[in-house]
């Protein structure tokens, strides 16, 4: 087993409780991690935290990490319960399939609160003692649509490219501190997002990925975890893509016509 470094480390990853969350927490527990899941629906974190128990300490919190006071609430438990927070997953997120003319400002505010707010107060909720330690990884949720939205999808491509944005910005202000803070980007990963989509358009979606098929969530974990490790402490305000090298040329399916 590959050692990360990792063990003993305390672990939050919001959006936990399923998903790409749930996989980036299994393999945080498997690298050693006491890990926190945070969601904001109970039923979905108490399926998530039975599935991730067997693994190792897991804790599981209810909190809308929309709300300032309840992403206090929660880190306060989480460092109660299992110990200052070393690794900060902000995960969460939501999805958007309006146009133009169809987007209100609710909608977009509730894209931007999710997506992007979101990770501001957990970052501001767990750096100062991240920084205190001289010690700290911050991993945050992008997309492969901050480079090339869908159609319908402007709402979600711009949270997300706001990501890679704060990422940046942030590597560079906490830098000084020892903490690390990188993005990573998933393509079309097989998750319950992606269900509907996979279930009409599966041909149509992987002629544009160079590996012709969809991705795991288990594959975005390992780039997560190994960027929370030791192994990646030269590597700070990178966007990393995964994505099976969907569009790496204009035709990748030519390449497997006369394999």
């Amino acid at each position: 087993m590959i050692d990360y470094g990792l063990k003993g480390r305390v672990a939050l990853v919001t959006g936990g409780s399923r998903g790409i969350g749930r996989a980036i927490a299994s393999k945080l527990l498997e690298a050693g991690c006491a890990v926190a899941i945070l969601s904001r629906h109970q039923e979905s974190l108490d399926v998530g935290r039975r599935a991730l128990e067997p693994l190792g300490q897991v804790l599981a919190v209810q909190a809308d990490v929309t709300v300032r006071r309840e992403v206090g609430r929660a880190v306060r438990t989480v460092e109660d319960q299992l110990g200052r927070v070393d690794v900060l997953v902000n995960n969460a997120g939501i999805s958007s399939k309006h146009a133009l003319m169809d987007i209100d400002e609710r909608h977009w505010d509730d894209v931007m609160e999710t997506n992007v707010r979101s990770m501001l107060f957990c970052c501001q909720e767990v750096a100062p003692g991240m920084m205190q330690r001289r010690w700290g990884r911050i991993l945050n949720a992008s997309s492969y649509a901050a480079w090339h939205p869908s159609l319908n999808r402007g709402a979600y491509a711009a949270s997300k490219a706001a990501v890679i944005a704060v990422t940046r910005t942030w590597a560079g202000e906490l830098a000084p501190f020892g903490i690390t803070v990188n993005a990573y980007a998933p393509g079309d990963i097989e998750t319950d997002i992606m269900a509907e989509a996979l279930a009409t358009q599966a041909d149509q979606l992987t002629q544009r990925i160079a590996l012709r098929r969809v991705g795991t969530p288990a594959e975005v974990a390992e780039v997560v975890v190994f960027l929370a490790s030791e192994r990646a402490s030269y590597q700070t305000g990178i966007t990393v893509e995964i994505s099976g090298g969907k569009f790496v040329v204009q035709n990748p399916w030519e390449a497997h016509l006369n394999r």
